[in-house]
Parts: structure tokens; sequence; C-alpha cells
């Protein structure tokens, strides 16, 4: 077997292994080559005390007003987060209804103007037809 500990696509087999996540076949693969194996030995050995840690470790008690305070929080995040987006919203509606206003002009100003025409094409058309 290759060393675990050298090569990225296996390096997580020996924590696997400490976690006791592995099959039967590659664990006792694994166990033959870790008596071989300082490297691996020693971070197995590491590995053993983290869980021995973690074992032992005792949350805190949670305070009564950690739900109080925990909601204060999140709640100033949310409307922190709120605030930017929301301006960004107004910005962009400002855009929209300011860019249609802006067409809707433009469109009444190129009706009045074909209505002009249209009225001038008439007369033209009366006063050849006293002629």
């Amino acid at each position: 077997m290759n060393c675990p500990l050298l090569s990225e696509q296996t390096s997580d087999v020996l924590l696997d292994y400490s976690a006791g996540r592995l099959d039967a076949a590659r664990a006792t693969t694994l166990q033959k080559h870790v008596l071989v194996c300082d490297a691996c030995s020693a971070f197995l050995a590491g590995q053993a005390e983290v869980w021995a840690a973690l074992d032992t470790w005792k949350a805190p008690p949670v305070s009564i007003s950690f739900n109080r305070r925990l909601w204060q929080k999140l709640r100033f995040r949310i409307w922190k987060s709120a605030v930017p987006v929301a301006a960004a919203a107004l910005i962009i509606m400002i855009g929209f209804v300011y860019d249609h206003k802006s067409q809707k002009s433009q469109m009444e100003i190129d009706q009045v103007e074909r209505t002009l025409d249209d009225i001038q094409l008439l007369r033209q058309f009366d006063v050849a037809r006293a002629l």
C-alpha cells in the first residue's frame, strides 16, 4: 500500500479510519501499513488524542438570555443586509420609471408631430381640390 499521507487522493483515508468509517477490507490494509509507517502511526495517534479530547469536552451551559440575544443579532444582520438590497431595488425602480416616462414623453411628441403632418397634408388636399 502507498502511504496515504503522500497522496492527496488518499489523504482522507486516515481520517476515515480514525473516525471508524472505513470498510473492513480497507481498514485491515491500513492497519498493516500503519505498523510499518511511522508518519501514519503518528498521525493516527494524534487523531486518537483529538477524539479523546472531544469525548471529554463538555459544552458550557447556555445562559437564560441566550435566545433573546441571538434573535436580536439575527434581526440586526437581516436589516443590515436588507438595506443595501432595498436601496438597489429602489434605484432600479426609479431608473425604470424614469426611462419609461421619457419614452412615453418621446412617444407623445412623435404622435403630435405625426398629427401635425397629417393636418398639413389634409390642408394641401383641400387646397388642391379647391383649384
